[in-house]
């Protein structure tokens, strides 16, 4: 039996399966409902634009804003080198992925993060209610301006991390980057391991083992407690 393509610019199709192809154009596959995505190369802005439940296995999504304002999407695998892909998303869950395009995940909405690669700057960045689990966070400024953010796992290698953020908690995983809790507020960190550098903190409590260097640029607030078993600069904070 002979089965047709989706057609890319028909909105709202009900559950599409896309294993290949080419898709240039914009607003590919928008408003699709429970798509089953294992490939194709997607060109054109705003790929899956609001798309529901779409389950993501595959497919190199080269331009900005793919799965815009998507509800409830499941990636398990699939390279995304456009900025703002998942921007605004809802409930995603990501078991793994490339994020090499800026700002993935930005403005989303209780995301599920258990692993992945996001080299990308700004991932997560304003980003409410998200756990993360896993991954390898290479980028710059991962959750800038953050709202709730909980974190148990990964590894954060980028500069700026959790920047501006409000009220974020970090139980596990390890940070190697530099100039990390910027202005962050009511942060909640309890690590045994190794912090390199700690920078400008507003509020909250950092207990961890040992800190390479405090710094403070102002007077220290009142509201940031620091403790560690070892500090090798700025150990007066």
């Amino acid at each position: 039996m002979f089965f047709s393509k989706p057609d890319p610019q028909k909105a709202g199709l009900n559950s599409p399966k896309i294993k290949d192809g080419r898709y240039d154009g914009e607003y590919a596959f928008r408003g699709c409902l429970n798509a089953r995505i294992s490939g194709g190369v997607y060109n054109g802005l705003y790929a899956y634009y609001s798309a529901k439940s779409p389950e993501i296995s595959g497919g190199e999504y080269k331009a900005g804003f793919s799965f815009y304002a998507a509800e409830f999407p499941k990636v398990t695998s699939g390279v995304f080198d456009g900025e703002m892909a998942f921007y605004g998303a809802e409930a995603a869950t990501v078991r793994y992925g490339d994020f090499s395009g800026e700002y993935a995940f930005c403005e989303s909405k209780e995301a599920m993060i258990e692993g992945g690669n996001y080299s990308g700057a700004g991932a997560f960045s304003e980003a409410v209610k998200a756990t993360i689990l896993d991954g390898n966070f290479s980028g710059p400024d991962f959750g800038i301006t953050s709202q709730q953010m909980v974190i148990t796992g990964g590894t954060f290698s980028g500069a700026g991390f959790l920047k501006f953020s409000r009220n974020a908690l970090m139980v596990g995983g390890s940070i190697t980057g530099p100039a990390v809790f910027q202005d962050a507020q009511s942060i909640k960190v309890l690590l045994n391991g190794f912090i390199p550098e700690i920078c400008n903190p507003l509020s909250g409590i950092i207990a961890v083992k040992k800190i390479g260097r405090i710094v403070f640029d102002r007077e220290k607030p009142s509201g940031v407690t620091i403790i560690a078993e070892s500090v090798d600069e700025g150990g007066a904070y």
